[in-house]
């Protein structure tokens, strides 16, 4: 169902209401907060600024309980449940034995989960859940290419060394002057000293 938003200034804040087409509200309880915001480093930064979130407490139902007993957490009323009426968000919470601490972990809990249904991406939750998955995907990148690299030195170790052919062994020692055919050479020219030297002799006893 289409609706709009209407605002209404109370001082140093704005009430938010959500209106139907048929004129019944449908979301309020909402105060976005105006004005100067302080950062990290303490330097005041006016404009800009996402407007801060924070629930009425006419719109919050609160209701107390206990466990079935056994300890001392279940024993007492020290469970909280508030339910958000416009949006119908409810949480609980009964992480404390205190009744004041559990109450103020649920208000905290319901406000992030109405933050985050009413403004998604840009609520605290959101952003928080965004840093997240930034995160996780710079180290799955991360990851990625550091199992590449050393896929490729390992492949690069495996390869192996290239077989030369005899013909290209012959080929290599003939070009350097040594090895087979230097062996030849030599042998043909020892054969015609030789029969050099006996045609030589054979004439000198003819004589």
């Amino acid at each position: 169902m289409l609706s709009a938003l209407r605002c209404f200034s109370t001082g140093s804040s704005i009430r938010a209401r959500g209106m139907n087409i048929d004129g019944n509200a449908i979301v309020s309880g909402i105060r976005l907060f105006s004005g100067t915001t302080t950062t990290r480093g303490g330097r005041g930064r006016a404009g800009g600024t996402r407007p801060a979130f924070e629930l009425l407490d006419e719109d919050i139902e609160e209701r107390f309980g206990s466990g079935p007993g056994g300890q001392k957490i279940n024993k007492v009323r020290n469970c909280v449940q508030l339910t958000h009426l416009p949006s119908g968000v409810s949480v609980s919470c009964q992480d404390s034995r205190e009744l004041h601490a559990n109450r103020h972990i649920a208000r905290k809990r319901l406000k992030e989960k109405v933050e985050f249904q009413l403004m998604g991406a840009d609520s605290k939750v959101g952003r928080r859940i965004n840093n997240i998955r930034n995160k996780k995907a710079r180290s799955q990148r991360k990851s990625r290419l550091k199992h590449q690299a050393a896929a490729a030195a390992a492949t690069s170790a495996k390869q192996p060394e290239p077989v030369l052919s005899n013909d290209e062994v012959e080929k290599m020692m003939m070009a350097g002057g040594g090895g087979t055919g230097h062996a030849v050479d030599s042998a043909s020219e020892v054969d015609e000293e030789e029969s050099d030297w006996e045609d030589s002799g054979s004439n000198e006893a003819g004589r």
